[in-house]
């Protein structure tokens, strides 16, 4: 039978605000504007104004697409945009379903998604330094490129490589004991999070990490592309 459950959105908004920083998020009280364009806007908005961010959303209906599904810099024109004019911290842009999410710097450039993840990786392995004996696991696909092995190996971590696809990514990440797992598509699974990949969470810890480590397009530069 089918049932209501009004509560699922406050359940997973609570998770998310136990994981991420929401004491330094609340302090610093970035502008962040969000490119829902589908299932985003029901929930991405909402957590991070709880977290204490000051939240532009742009392209919020609930039925149908404003733009292009796909969260690429030809379809987030209008965010870039919106980043810029406003001088925000940072842009979140999900795709239809925000399992998904790309992110763009104050200057308003979109983040290279190689370059994107391994800003992650390199935030998860910092942020998980107590409860996992011997090497930190990282799981990624075969797409990703050598920045993202170069940055595992840096941080003394073991990268552990799977075919194309979030089902393997997150199989693997429940097999190996492994504290992340991501695609250079943007769609990230975190070991504390649902193990399916969260558009919503990620988004979160973007604003965490602008909020712990600086402007996004400084840091992106300690990458290489």
């Amino acid at each position: 039978k089918m049932i209501d459950d009004f509560g699922a959105l406050q359940e997973h908004s609570d998770m998310i605000r136990k994981i991420v920083n929401a004491r330094e998020i609340g302090a610093k009280k970035p502008l962040v504007v969000v490119d829902s364009n589908g299932a985003g806007a029901v929930l991405t908005p909402v957590v991070l104004e709880q977290l204490g961010c000051d939240v532009i959303n742009i392209n919020r209906q609930l039925t149908g697409f404003t733009r292009g599904s796909e969260p690429n810099s030809e379809n987030l024109t209008g965010l870039a945009a919106k980043v810029r004019e406003l001088k925000a911290d940072l842009g979140i842009g999900h795709d239809g379903d925000a399992d998904r999410a790309v992110v763009v710097d104050e200057k308003g450039d979109v983040l290279p998604l190689d370059v994107q993840l391994a800003i992650m990786i390199e935030h998860e392995i910092s942020k998980n330094r107590a409860g996992i004996k011997g090497k930190k696991k990282i799981v990624s696909t075969v797409e990703a490129s050598l920045c993202v092995r170069e940055v595992v190996e840096r941080a003394g971590a073991e990268l552990l490589v799977t075919p194309v696809g979030s089902l393997y990514v997150s199989e693997e990440l429940e097999r190996a004991n492994a504290i992340f797992g991501g695609e250079p598509c943007g769609e990230y699974v975190f070991a504390n999070g649902l193990h399916v990949p969260d558009g919503v969470l990620t988004a979160a810890k973007f604003v965490e990490i602008f909020c712990e480590k600086g402007k996004l397009s400084a840091l992106r530069k300690k990458y290489r592309t």
